[in-house]
């Protein structure tokens, strides 16, 4: 569908391009059988950094977006594993988000991130730190994990999330 509005943000302290501690989220608008949504692409910062706490940064992203109560879809690397609690994930769903790979009535493991990677190096078991949620319920038919070797080839560290709902 047509992208009606764009917007981009910083929800890090850190904002220095060559920084890797700098999180930008960039969002688009468009409608979907006739109701409005927003996409963000995210990557948000560890729960623990002293500089830039996961905490911090998931309230500035709460406060930048543009329309928080439009049909909302959050997607990408959080750095908060599912298994976690009381921390990144815990958080939002106490925040009424709704992890779509849950709703989903086809899944697989959701597993993102199958060993040890930057930023993760003392991990031993694999993770599923990369999401998507939304901030009202709907039907999601499917949640796969792609880019994995077995669903796509590998691109990166980290696998991708694809979703399939009615809207």
């Amino acid at each position: 569908t047509p992208i009606e509005d764009t917007t981009s943000f910083t929800i890090s302290n850190e904002t220095d391009y060559t920084n890797y501690q700098t999180r930008k989220v960039i969002g688009i608008k468009t409608t979907l059988n006739n109701q409005t949504a927003w996409f963000y692409s995210v990557h948000f910062g560890w729960w623990n950094d002293n500089e830039n706490p996961f905490k911090e940064q998931w309230a500035t992203l709460l406060t930048a977006m543009p329309e928080p109560n439009t049909r909302t879809f959050l997607m990408g690397d959080f750095n908060s594993p599912a298994t976690v609690k009381n921390e990144g994930y815990d958080l939002i769903l106490r925040e009424n988000w709704l992890d779509t790979f849950q709703q989903a009535k086809e899944k697989d493991s959701g597993i993102t991130v199958p060993a040890a990677i930057d930023g993760w190096k003392s991990a031993t078991d694999a993770l599923r730190i990369d999401y998507i949620f939304t901030n009202q319920p709907l039907e999601i038919s499917s949640s796969l994990v792609i880019f994995n070797g077995i669903n796509q080839p590998v691109v990166s560290d980290h696998f991708g999330v694809e979703v399939q709902f009615n809207f």
